[in-house]
């Protein structure tokens, strides 16, 4: 496209969640693009272009007061307010409760990034969350608690965001949207990208890449979820893939450790993928293992 065009593509958009992986994004690709091509507005964070398209079409929206970063709620704030809840500290994980809070009852396509009832809540098909039906009702009692601290403490989640960029009444339009490390993002953060893209049958490019075993933010996402939105939104039938399954990085023994831990994932109803992955690395690496030591052990290990 540069090399026909000489000014700046408002077209196109290229999105991660993390804002550091945005800014070594945009370090990478800063020497093989044009110095007159601005690239903090093409390459940044979701947050980022989630505040941008609020600015620009609602005038009521305060760039100072809303959303201030100190109210974000995040894992950190959810796993502090967890470790005071002796009740269900030794039954339940926080990493999988935070999963289920962000990315089902808050972060689904029903929620609008509001709280699920329990009863949608418990209605969804079993692989659309960490939990299965019969303990649903225990973890909203837990979660909705916890959505009462949110309440009280006057936090905001990013879902937030996504709900209110998807409601605005909008007039820009994205023919090409990339987004990596896109298992980060909630149903309804992609669902509010997909209402970006041309709706008229235009030809459009949605490029979404990620790994589901390396998620950071826990969001519940899935792939199959994204063929069902375009359909639903846009009414586009997506051919499948062959899955990119060959890792490249690491060596045989820890591919096949995480192999294993896939695959029981799996059997607990949470689906990975179509295949495992594959190593190509000959070097078989140290094997992996589980140390049992005493906490003073451990930490004089690591340091």
């Amino acid at each position: 496209w540069l090399q026909v065009n000489n000014d700046q593509p408002k077209h196109m958009l290229y999105l991660t969640l993390n804002p550091r992986l945005a800014a070594a994004t945009i370090s990478e690709i800063r020497p093989y693009v044009p110095e007159w091509l601005n690239l903090e507005d093409v390459v940044m964070s979701l947050e980022k272009w989630m505040r941008i398209s609020i600015a620009n079409a609602d005038p009521t929206y305060d760039a100072e007061k809303d959303y201030q970063t100190k109210n974000r709620v995040d894992f950190y704030v959810f796993r502090r307010w967890f470790k005071d809840q002796p009740d269900i500290r030794t039954s339940f994980d926080p990493a999988q409760l935070w999963e289920e809070y962000r990315g089902v009852l808050r972060g689904s396509s029903e929620s609008n990034g509001e709280f699920l009832e329990q009863d949608v809540y418990h209605g969804l098909p079993v692989r659309r969350g960490a939990f299965e039906k019969h303990a649903r009702k225990k973890v909203h009692q837990i979660l909705r608690k916890f959505e009462n601290y949110v309440i009280e403490h006057r936090y905001w989640l990013d879902q937030e965001l996504a709900s209110r960029v998807l409601m605005l009444d909008h007039k820009d339009v994205l023919s090409n949207i990339y987004v990596d490390e896109v298992q980060d993002l909630t149903e309804l953060q992609t669902r509010t990208l997909i209402s970006r893209l041309p709706q008229s049958g235009e030809s459009f490019v949605f490029d979404l890449t990620g790994d589901i075993s390396q998620q950071v933010y826990p969001s519940g996402f899935r792939w199959q979820d994204i063929g069902k939105m375009l359909y639903d939104i846009l009414g586009i039938n997506i051919r499948k893939c062959k899955p990119l399954n060959v890792n490249y990085r690491s060596g045989k023994n820890l591919v096949e450790m995480a192999n294993w831990v896939l695959n029981k994932m799996e059997d607990d109803n949470r689906i990975i993928g179509e295949e495992l992955q594959q190593a190509y690395a000959a070097n078989d690496g140290a094997m992996p293992s589980v140390i049992a030591e005493s906490k003073e052990y451990m930490v004089g290990k690591m340091v």
